[in-house]
């Protein structure tokens, strides 16, 4: 089966300080995938050298309702590959993989989930936030949105938007991660939960760390991490 598809860079704009948001063109693609996965982006060539070449693994950020536009978003940290990336111009054809992956929505529309995201880490729950917030989902979702400062949190006035917009969704922003480790260590009722967690491999560990801890179900937890790329 094929895995890859081609697809036009459409347009890009900045979410956030360091933080870009690029949209691909896949209208002439049949694209299916489930709110939360994960593509792959191969650059047809690169501008500035890069150890780890033209290949990235990025979480899909826009909803799977949208047949026409793939979005992405990352922190520019000054990679050859995502310098690249910002240098292409529109219209340019780059190679995407058909998304996939499990830190998706559960099939369970009575579960209560919280979604906790260190910086780019938002990427793949604005995708399910969307979709949830499109088909009305009844699941009650509480994000806990961690940021260094409000100039590097990226999505926000489109996230506290989609809180007014869905009942269902609550939206709890912290800058620092005092604050924000103490209000996870107050929920009531962890285990009523099904905790997503996506950041920085230090923030994934420790906030697991911390959730075991507060009597939290292990298989409860899912994790996915955000490394340097």
């Amino acid at each position: 089966m094929k895995n890859r598809v081609t697809a036009k860079i459409k347009s890009r704009r900045k979410v956030a300080e360091e933080t870009y948001q690029v949209d691909f063109d896949v209208s002439k693609e049949n694209i299916d995938f489930i709110a939360g996965q994960h593509t792959g982006v191969w650059l047809p060539k690169l501008f500035h050298d890069d150890k780890k070449g033209n290949f990235r693994i990025l979480s899909a950020c826009s909803s799977p309702n949208n047949k026409k536009i793939l979005s992405v978003a990352f922190r520019d940290r000054g990679s050859g590959f995502k310098r690249t990336l910002l240098e292409l111009p529109i219209g340019a054809e780059v190679e995407l993989m058909k998304p996939v992956g499990f830190f998706v929505l559960p099939q369970d529309k009575k579960q209560k989930i919280a979604f906790i995201a260190g910086g780019i880490g938002i990427t793949p729950f604005r995708s399910m936030i969307n979709f949830a917030t499109e088909e009305k989902l009844p699941n009650k979702i509480f994000l806990y949105y961690v940021n260094s400062s409000k100039e590097t949190t990226a999505f926000l006035p489109e996230l506290k938007i989609l809180a007014k917009k869905n009942k269902s969704f609550t939206l709890k922003n912290f800058i620092g991660r005092e604050k924000f480790t103490e209000a996870i260590k107050k929920v009531k009722n962890p285990n009523e939960f099904l905790w997503y967690v996506a950041g920085p491999p230090g923030l994934v560990a420790s906030i697991r760390n911390t959730l075991i801890l507060n009597k939290v179900n292990p298989n409860k937890i899912l994790t996915e991490e955000f490394s340097g790329y």
